[in-house]
């Protein structure tokens, strides 16, 4: 398959279903090439804008970290509240544990996300958005902290809001 943007072409070789899926959300002319414009490139695929937000893997640690750091921040904040029986940074991951249900946060350098292994919506990847400034689900669906925020919410039966450092 034939990916074009932006004058730049690129060659994939995807699997019918993939194939399905794209032709699906994208028009795809007969010869499997697809072409998307920059702008939806970035804000509206699954390529993530996260290669061009961090010009090193330097500034995606340090800002992840700033990330983590500011979820232990709030969490130690929350335990005052509601109970969290354990929590914990170290070295990029970031576990907390409600009861018996344990949610771990933790930085993937390689590709520049965060990822949330989370006890009740399970494994997600999350890429930072320059545009909307958030670390946004590669699969859709809402961002991390509104994510936390919501599942906190509703396990809590209070309302639980994060707001995460900008870039």
């Amino acid at each position: 398959m034939l990916l074009s943007t932006n004058g730049r072409r690129f060659l994939f070789c995807v699997s019918r279903t993939t194939r399905a899926a794209l032709s699906q959300k994208y028009l795809l002319n007969t010869n499997n090439s697809l072409y998307i414009s920059p702008t939806h490139f970035v804000m509206n695929s699954s390529f993530s804008s996260t290669a061009s937000a961090f010009e090193t893997s330097g500034d995606y640690e340090t800002f992840v970290e700033r990330v983590l750091l500011r979820f232990e921040e709030d969490f130690e904040e929350l335990s005052d509240k509601v109970d969290i029986d354990d929590l914990s940074l170290s070295h990029g991951v970031l576990t907390f544990t409600l009861s018996n249900k344990t949610y771990v946060i933790n930085q993937h350098t390689a590709s520049k996300q965060i990822w949330l292994s989370s006890p009740f919506s399970g494994p997600k990847h999350f890429s930072y958005d320059i545009k909307s400034n958030e670390w946004v689900d590669t699969k859709g669906g809402l961002n991390l902290h509104e994510l936390l925020g919501k599942e906190l919410s509703e396990y809590f039966k209070t309302k639980i809001e994060f707001h995460g450092p900008h870039k």
